[in-house]
């Protein structure tokens, strides 16, 4: 029985590799631009959901209030880019909202290596900016 399940999963791999291959340089379909009300929607919920993560950091203490407060800062301002990119719907855009989340991924980064000392703290740093360096390059 072992066998059969064998054969029937690579089977079903190659099938669907071919049907990736069929299709290797398929135009990437762009989305109709955003309204501006849904533009205004999504920033005022941007807003508003960084409200609520931020009163949800209250209840922490020390590092790990400091690391919530910047995650729910990080997250609303990548919210707010990606509405600006879906609203603006341009290539340079598109582009902004990806180094906004890595520099917001930084940031929350750089503020856990706030829990090290030491040595420790100074590679944590080093792998957040080569991660923000990384991000920026494949962006």
């Amino acid at each position: 029985m072992s066998k059969l399940m064998f054969a029937l999963s690579v089977v079903a791999g190659l099938g669907i590799a071919g049907t990736c291959a069929a299709q290797p340089d398929a135009p990437a379909t762009s989305s109709p631009p955003m309204s501006h009300e849904a533009y205004s929607a999504a920033k005022k919920s941007a807003d508003a959901q960084y409200e609520l993560d931020r009163d949800a950091c209250h209840s922490m203490s020390d590092n790990a209030r400091e690391i919530c407060d910047v995650e729910a800062k990080g997250k609303e301002k990548v919210a707010k880019a990606e509405a600006e990119a879906a609203y603006e719907n341009t290539p340079r855009a598109r582009h902004n909202a990806r180094l906004v989340r890595a520099q917001a991924d930084y940031e929350v980064s750089m503020e856990r290596c706030g829990d090290f000392a030491g040595h420790r703290k100074d590679v944590c740093r080093a792998d957040a900016n080569a991660e923000l360096v990384r991000a920026k390059d494949a962006s």
